[in-house]
């Protein structure tokens, strides 16, 4: 059996759990992605290269209900593994929010990028100002804030960034202005 503490910095067992969550994902069985999900995958934020694993949670996503998959996708973005190395690390909650994000992108409109991405708003909003200038995060939490039409989230990153120190706004400002074209005047998230 291979369990997430063997998928550790192991490059054959992500593949391979990163197969079985396609042959799942055709299985169409709801029963059994929640098992993979709940007990064969390894938590986005628990170790690095698990970019691999966005494209089949993704995919997992857009296959099922949401109210179905709610649950275990929410439990697998969310907790941070017990993997003694890894629980000590500094840089999980960033990897979780940037992860996070990652899937929102694999994602249509509706229910399920909603809740990610209040999810990532959320947690990106208590990073500090150096793990919230990582480019992985500051570009597609811009994307995806501009994009949504909820204004609360908006309004939770544009506080979040209008409090950080002048001299940290470079990468702020540079991220914001590769999707500021896709605000219209009329959408009230003008705020600079």
């Amino acid at each position: 059996m291979i369990t997430c503490g063997h998928a550790v910095g192991d490059h054959n067992s992500k593949c391979l759990l990163d197969f079985l969550g396609y042959i799942v994902n055709y299985a169409a069985d709801l029963t059994l992605v929640e098992e993979f999900i709940t007990e064969y995958c390894p938590r986005l934020a628990g170790s690095s290269g698990n970019e691999s694993l966005v494209l089949g949670i993704s995919s997992i996503i857009r296959s099922f209900n949401w109210n179905d998959i709610e649950e275990a996708i929410l439990n697998l973005t969310i907790q941070v593994p017990d993997w003694g190395i890894w629980k000590s690390e500094e840089n999980i909650p960033r990897i979780d929010v940037e992860m996070t994000l990652r899937v929102i992108g694999g994602l249509d409109r509706g229910p399920a990028q909603q809740k990610l991405l209040t999810l990532a708003v959320d947690k990106a909003a208590k990073l500090d100002s150096k793990e919230l200038q990582h480019p992985g995060i500051l570009n597609l939490l811009w994307k995806w804030t501009i994009r949504t039409d909820d204004s609360k989230i908006f309004g939770t990153v544009a506080t979040k960034c209008s409090k950080m120190d002048s001299s940290q706004l470079g990468p702020v400002i540079e991220a914001l202005l590769v999707y500021i074209g896709e605000l219209a005047p009329s959408d009230g998230k003008w705020i600079f």
